[in-house]
């Protein structure tokens, strides 16, 4: 089935530029939601077991950004400086989600005259 495919990894992200490509920028970052349905409970160790439950109840075990859980947190955040551009690109496999961007306290200061 189609959705076993998707939580099984099968899915992609692709970025169509426009005629001319898009401005120039001075980060860009790519973040692909999906999702994990196991039979364990969210943070059981070694091989876990797909649930065709789940998937169907359309109830993950895992929510992820880019295939593993804190990806964009604590193993790659996204940085960008004040007065930096930056182009974020968002796909999610199977749910739907509304993607909004939370600024650190840090980064909420205005750029130096």
């Amino acid at each position: 089935m189609a959705a076993q495919h998707i939580a099984n990894g099968m899915f992609g992200m692709i970025l169509v530029e426009p005629e001319g490509g898009l401005p120039k920028v001075d980060h860009e970052y790519y973040a692909m939601q999906s999702e994990i349905y196991t039979e364990q409970k969210l943070g059981a160790k070694g091989e876990l077991t797909q649930s065709y439950d789940k998937l169907l109840d359309e109830k993950p075990e895992y929510v992820v950004l880019n295939g593993a859980v804190g990806a964009l947190t604590k193993d790659k955040p996204m940085h960008a400086k004040v007065g930096e551009t930056v182009l974020i690109v968002h796909s999610q496999a199977n749910r739907d989600s509304r993607p909004h961007p939370h600024v650190s306290p840090h980064f909420q200061t205005k750029p130096k005259a």
